[in-house]
């Protein structure tokens, strides 16, 4: 990581880092979607239903194209989270939430959920996703919390900025 700037990050800076966070966010969305067809629509109890049949290799289902969409959202969405964390790193940024949320060692599992879905994997349940998955904490609330609190604590660095910004 390279050494914190002399100067808080620009207004410029933490808009960039918001965009990565909205289109995380679409990803969840769409995750959710499929399941508000039926009764579910708590993320968290979503996340813990796909990871249990993702760590038992059972996911997606044979016969279900939204299967497969499932799996697809949430792994974008977990992908598109970690380059989050890391434009919040390199930005230096700081609320104590998310920095509580980010020593937990997902955050490293987190990252090897990303390079599995961005790099090619010749099986289709990776060890990068079923570490993740499997030897997480709690990994559905852990990654439904960070994902909002990580966005809340974006938006109020944005104001911040924006008010500190010459007009």
């Amino acid at each position: 990581m390279p050494p914190a700037p002399k100067h808080p990050p620009s207004y410029e800076d933490l808009h960039a880092l918001h965009r990565y966070f909205v289109w995380a966010g679409e990803m969840e969305t769409q995750l959710l979607r499929i399941f508000m067809r039926g009764k579910e629509k708590r993320t968290v109890v979503v996340l813990r239903r796909v990871m249990k049949s993702i760590a038992a290799m059972q996911w997606p289902p044979k016969s279900k194209i939204d299967g497969l969409r499932v799996f697809l959202y949430l792994s974008y969405w977990y992908a598109a989270l970690h380059v989050v964390v890391e434009g919040w790193k390199q930005l230096h940024l700081h609320d104590p939430d998310v920095d509580r949320l980010l020593e937990s060692p997902n955050t490293y599992l987190l990252k090897k959920y990303r390079d599995g879905v961005f790099h090619y994997q010749r099986r289709y349940y990776d060890e990068r996703f079923l570490r993740f998955i499997r030897e997480g904490a709690d990994v559905a609330e852990w990654v439904s919390d960070l994902h909002w609190k990580i966005g809340d604590a974006i938006l109020e660095h944005v104001h911040q900025a924006r008010e500190q910004t010459p007009h």
